[in-house]
């Protein structure tokens, strides 16, 4: 089964748990990437940008009271699960505050737990209430529907500078004045590209179901992957998202650089 072609390389400004829910999209998607709320609005202080100031961290779509986080995850991990294809993988971002609720409500649903990557950001900001750890890591849950999942082994290996095996610790710096857009949440675009070129093929469909800043859908197009995304925050992230996934090159010149030394492996179906 196939995607029609009207409904790839699109951006739609809508709930993910609808938009998954599509006929069209079940049994087909290759890799999602998904980087949920945390739901830590107004809890936590984090210097958003690394050229910022210090703020509390306040979004509306970050605010929910547990039973409905709870709830709400498990919908939307019904909606990965029914649109993955057998064999396809569900790579969650998550912190300490959400990790092993997803956890474990993703294999109840149905999900095999393959592993962690841990993110370290080594250019961290200081936690300025001296009452706990500098907080320097996120987690990726890797979870796959199935056991016959994709991991290209000798791409990752394009990662290490040695050609040996890549370890699940991730030394990648987090968003800085450069690439920043704007968004609470923004991923690396370095980090995506490691995530969506081991975990999928080129030509395999990739779903970002909360889009936000768009890494996930600008790195999907760099790297020859048909992609699509859901974000319900049209008026503050629809232009970002869109001018993105018209860029035509990673915003790092050394990610850019990397990209095209190693863009043989990279690209072609194996």
């Amino acid at each position: 089964m196939s995607i029609p072609s009207l409904l790839v390389n699109r951006i739609f400004y809508e709930d993910c748990v609808a938009g998954l829910a599509r006929p069209e999209y079940q049994g087909v998607i290759s890799l999602i990437f998904a980087d949920p709320p945390y739901n830590v609005s107004g809890k936590a202080m984090a210097n958003v940008f690394e050229h910022g100031n210090w703020e509390k961290i306040d979004a509306e779509w970050d605010q929910m009271p547990p039973a409905e986080y709870e709830e709400f995850t498990i919908q939307w991990l019904a909606g990965a699960y029914s649109a993955l294809k057998e064999g396809g993988t569900l790579m969650i971002s998550a912190s300490y505050h959400n990790a092993f609720l997803i956890g474990y409500l993703a294999q109840k649903q149905g999900f095999q737990l393959r592993g962690d990557v841990i993110w370290y950001k080594r250019t961290a900001v200081p936690n300025v209430t001296r009452r706990t750890y500098r907080h320097s890591t996120e987690i990726l849950i890797w979870l796959t529907k199935g056991n016959k999942y994709t991991f290209n082994y000798e791409v990752a290996k394009l990662f290490t500078g040695d050609n040996k095996q890549l370890r699940n610790l991730w030394d990648i710096l987090k968003v800085g004045q450069k690439e920043s857009v704007g968004h609470p949440a923004q991923k690396p675009e370095e980090l995506l590209l490691r995530v969506i070129a081991i975990h999928s093929k080129p030509g395999d469909v990739v779903c970002d179901p909360f889009a936000g800043s768009g890494t996930t859908l600008k790195v999907a197009k760099l790297l020859n992957r048909p992609f699509f995304g859901f974000e319900v925050d049209e008026a503050d992230f629809g232009a970002i998202i869109e001018r993105r996934v018209q860029e035509t090159r990673f915003v790092i010149d050394r990610v850019q650089q990397f990209f095209e030394e190693n863009s043989p492996l990279l690209l072609t179906p194996g």
